[in-house]
This record gives structure tokens, C-alpha cells and sequence, in this order.
């Protein structure tokens, strides 16, 4: 059991910060019991402490306070990256719905630098079976409106949309599509960042990023509801939902 969230410490972003301009295995390695005591182990309450809090609105959000489960590796993937830089010198955090989060579907992700926090909602990139089943949704009459205003919720509350990528309306929709914004689309995702409140150090920092989270809870279930029911109108706070998260 993790112990009770009381905030992150300001040696958790002393070590962000750290990390940020000494990006090699030689100074993680020396201070790695730091990384062990200021980053994971809050950041385990923290995950305890706001998937419990989601589930008061959203009661099918899954929450696992380990690394590779609701907290992001520390370790960058360099693979395919002309970036090679080890290590990520922020905080990421992931919520879904169902089983596992890599399934083509909706979560929700908090992304922590030692200056600003960052709170999206959506998915990065549609699978093709998904973007399939997005575009037939955005061509619907009801479920298209149903986006619209979605996205305007989202929207309102200091989020922006994001995700467009192709030039062209795909075949079979007209290029005055109403909707066609929307059809430019390969990922459907909105965010915002903010500086690091004062609520950072402690406990009221779980109902700071809970609000954040609900203002993009629109846009997430709307996605959630249609790709679990494609072809159906979408329905809040249906508990069918498929899972995953934005990257």
C-alpha cells in the first residue's frame, strides 16, 4: 500500500530539474536513491490518491501506482529517435479505462516537468479499425453534433484541440463536409499546460489535477462510447469503454 498523498516534495522538481541538465546514466546512477525517495514513492500515492478521486465521476478509471502501469518510465525509448537523451526529465502519468491502456482507445495522461504540468485527454494515433470506426462516427448526424459539442465543452474550459494531419478529406466524404475539420484527423486529443501551482506540495494537489482532468472528460468519453459501440449514439457515462492512453 502506498502511503497517504501529502504533496511533492521540492526535491522532487530539484531532481527533474537535475536530471533535465545532466541527461546521462553517470549522474542518474548517483542519485538514483533520489529519483527512488522524492519521485516514485510520491508519485505512488499520488496515483493512489486521483484514481481515487476520478472514480467518483468516472467509475471505470484504472489506477496502478507502479512504474509501467499509471506512472511513465523514467527511461526514453532512443531507439528510433534522433534524440538520444536516456532519460525523461518529467513526471508521466496515465488513467484509462478497462483492462489495459494499449488498445487503440481513451485515457487520460499528466505530464510533470520541474516547471509546468501538463493535462491531455484523447488518443495520439488512431489504429486503422479505429480510425475507421472515427471517421463513420464524424459522418453521423447525431454522433458528429455530439462531437461538436463535446470538443466546445472541452474547449471552454482552457483546453485546446489537437491532432490534425491530413490535407486532404478522406474518400467518401464530400470536401464541404460540415464536419470536415474533424475528418483531417489521424488523433483526437486537447490539453493544457500550466506553471506548477502552489497546491504542488501538497494534498489539494490531487483536486487540482482532478478538475483539470474532468474539464477533457467530454472529449474522452465521447471517444470512449463511440468506439466501444460504433454506430451507436454516444451515451455519458456508459461503462463499456475501451482503454488506453494518449502518448
Amino acid at each position: 500500500m502506498s502511503a497517504e498523498f501529502r504533496g511533492f516534495p521540492k526535491e522532487t522538481f530539484s531532481f527533474l530539474a537535475g536530471l533535465a541538465k545532466h541527461n546521462h546514466k553517470t549522474w542518474f546512477d548517483a542519485h538514483r536513491t533520489e529519483y527512488e525517495q522524492y519521485v516514485i514513492e510520491p508519485a505512488k500515492a499520488f496515483v493512489v490518491a486521483l484514481g481515487a478521486s476520478l472514480r467518483k465521476k468516472m467509475p471505470g478509471i484504472q489506477a496502478e501506482p507502479k512504474v509501467n502501469g499509471s506512472i511513465g518510465r523514467i527511461n526514453r525509448d532512443i531507439r528510433f529517435s534522433k534524440d538520444k537523451r536516456p532519460y525523461n526529465s518529467h513526471l508521466h502519468f496515465r488513467f484509462w479505462e478497462g483492462a489495459k491502456f494499449k488498445e487503440g482507445g481513451s485515457g487520460f495522461a499528466i505530464w510533470m516537468s520541474a516547471e509546468e504540468v501538463f493535462f491531455g485527454a484523447g488518443i495520439y494515433e488512431f489504429p486503422k479499425p479505429v480510425l475507421l470506426a472515427y471517421r463513420e462516427a464524424v459522418g453521423d448526424e447525431r454522433m458528429g453534433k455530439a462531437l461538436v459539442e463535446a470538443v466546445k465543452s472541452t474547449e471552454k474550459r482552457g483546453n485546446k484541440l489537437s491532432g490534425s494531419h491530413y490535407k486532404r478529406v478522406p474518400a467518401g466524404f464530400a470536401p464541404d463536409h460540415p464536419r470536415a475539420a474533424f475528418l483531417l484527423h489521424r488523433g483526437l486529443t486537447a490539453g493544457q499546460s500550466v506553471l506548477l501551482p502552489k497546491s504542488t506540495h501538497s494534498a489539494a494537489f490531487v483536486g487540482f489535477c482532478a478538475k483539470k482532468l474532468e474539464s477533457l472528460a467530454p472529449l474522452h468519453q465521447w471517444l470512449t462510447n463511440v468506439l466501444a459501440h460504433p454506430g451507436r449514439e454516444p451515451r455519458p457515462g456508459s461503462s463499456h469503454r475501451r482503454p488506453a492512453i494518449p502518448r
